[in-house]
């Protein structure tokens, strides 16, 4: 534990740092502040926060760094382009022997490497994430960096960046693409989509065009010293891209971090080729997708009634694998959009439901910023849209004969919607007093689609609805009255299973039937637990 007295000396040795970090750092004339590209998002108040350095032109330099970097790097260029898509990670301090008074990590994608002069040259551009000793959780910014200058921080005010915010940077050489061309010209672009922000600024920069990077970093102080790292749990990178294509990564291509101040970190072995996590400590820390599934080439979300058909995805990519083939076949992302997965299939296995993303994350299975989706072999990825004045919009299930696509919201004053051909996609409407809800499923016979409704105050409530009778609640299992949510329903529409929560008590698997909810109770030797999804 850190006493009052030594946050309080910290308090003052950040400020002191991030003055010093800002005193000596390059000016520039370049555009950092960000054009809006939602007028919906509001952009919270962050602390400014002063540039870090990636590199120490005061010292050899070598590549890629064991000591500050962890991630993927290739180094077979030249590389005139590179891209990647990764959400803000959430850090906390950790309480290393040194009790370092702040903590920091950076995420970016670059190109460089050495000169055959033996210079290093690097140019980048990502994101910081630093603690202090107070869990202070606002200290995030986005930056970009021309080796041997330092970072340029992007303006804080109108370029805001938090955990959990989505992040697509890219760049691009645009002239003189030649290694180590003296007139080469760049352009370095970064959209934040949760925050509905994006930056552009062009650059003159000679580049050995020797490498291609993404990568997780302990960055250096002014002083030249690597700042600690802190727990910064996963970061989710996805659609790595190097000269315009989707990278082909191998763990051969990965780097482990073993930060000098004790922390360490450790690239995960790659989905897809071209996704992956980082994450604080060793591969035991990995999530197990990408121990066990990378040979496999499918992360499997639905299943067809004989199981002839197996739905989700690799990585980036909705997927769709057949007995009949036994290949896995990738089924597209939609335009502006940077990944998809599949999460619904007809019984024939013909037609495919499920959402492209901004960014999608096998290890937490999370779809940021959806939009749904209707696949066939004849038409391909189908955009369905969203509601009249929703935001997103998340395919979840699919009727048998695939005529009817079901899903619903992902931010308030979404709501659940059933889609057909022939009109559309149609609200399914809030419980009483709600304002968002979703479907998550819909009977064989068409009739009867369940999901849950909530308020930005209230928990989520199981619904079922009919056209006749509009959208039901559902209500909770005794005793398990926080939450409740339909995972499924038969085919006569009959029977509907789900999850019900208790605040202190964990979850509890219920079986509706007849209007009656009913908990089914837990395995032996457990008292908590259970879900119901199928």
């Amino acid at each position: 534990m850190t006493s009052p007295r030594l946050t309080w000396y910290c308090a003052l040795f950040a400020e002191a740092f991030f003055a010093l970090l800002a005193s000596s750092s390059p000016s520039s004339a370049h555009q950092t502040t960000c054009t809006r590209i939602s007028s919906q998002v509001q952009a919270p108040t962050l602390k400014r926060i002063a540039p870090f350095r990636r590199g120490t032109p005061s010292q050899a330099m070598v590549w890629p760094d064991p000591s500050r970097w962890s991630g993927y790097a290739l180094a077979t260029g030249p590389y005139t382009s590179a891209r990647a898509t990764w959400v803000v990670p959430s850090v906390s301090y950790f309480d290393y022997q040194s009790l370092p008074p702040l903590e920091a990590s950076s995420a970016w994608v670059g190109i460089g490497r050495g000169a055959a002069d033996g210079s290093f040259n690097l140019i980048q551009l990502g994101t910081n994430h630093v603690v202090d000793n107070n869990n202070d959780p606002s200290l995030y910014s986005a930056w970009y960096e021309l080796l041997p200058a330092g970072s340029q921080p992007l303006d804080s005010t109108t370029c805001p960046v938090k955990q959990g915010d989505v992040i697509t940077a890219s760049l691009q050489c645009t002239a003189s693409c030649t290694p180590n061309a003296q007139s080469q010209q760049w352009t370095l672009s970064m959209t934040n989509t949760t925050e509905g922000w994006t930056w552009s600024d062009n650059f003159p920069y000679a580049s050995s065009l020797a490498s291609a990077d993404w990568i997780v970093e302990a960055p250096t102080g002014a002083d030249d010293k690597i700042v600690p790292l802190p727990n910064y749990g996963l970061v989710s990178f996805s659609r790595a891209m190097a000269n315009g294509t989707d990278v082909n990564l191998s763990p051969s291509n990965g780097v482990i971090m073993n930060d000098p101040n004790g922390g360490n970190s450790y690239p995960c072995a790659p989905l897809g080729g071209n996704q992956f996590v980082t994450v604080y400590g060793d591969s035991t820390k990995c999530p197990s997708l990408f121990q066990g599934l990378a040979s496999v080439g499918i992360f499997p979300t639905s299943v067809n009634p004989d199981g002839s058909v197996v739905v989700g995805s690799n990585g980036t990519t909705a997927v769709r694998w057949s007995t009949a083939t036994g290949a896995v076949d990738t089924l597209g992302i939609l335009p502006g959009y940077n990944a998809s997965v599949a999460y619904g299939v007809s019984t024939d296995g013909s037609v495919v439901v499920g959402s492209a993303c901004r960014s999608y994350s096998v290890a937490t299975l999370q779809c940021y910023e959806p939009r749904a989706f209707r696949w066939t072999s004849q038409t391909g990825m189908q955009d369905l849209g969203v509601m009249p004045g929703g935001t997103y919009s998340a395919g979840s299930g699919v009727s048998a004969d695939g005529s009817i696509a079901v899903g619903g919201g992902f931010a308030w004053g979404d709501t659940a919607f059933r889609w057909t051909a022939q009109n559309g996609m149609q609200s399914l409407g809030f419980l009483q007093g709600d304002n968002t809800s979703e479907a998550t499923a819909i009977s064989a016979n068409r009739s009867v689609i369940v999901g849950d409704s909530s308020a930005s105050s209230v928990p989520a409530q199981a619904f079922r609805w009919t056209a006749n009778s509009g959208m039901l609640p559902l209500g909770y299992v005794s005793g398990y009255d926080y939450s409740s949510v339909a995972n499924a329903v038969n085919a006569d529409g009959s029977v509907i299973v789900g999850t019900s929560e208790a605040q202190s008590q964990g979850d509890q698997a219920f079986r509706w039937v007849n209007g009656q909810m009913n908990g089914l109770g837990f395995l032996p030797g457990a008292t908590s637990g259970s879900h119901a999804l199928g």
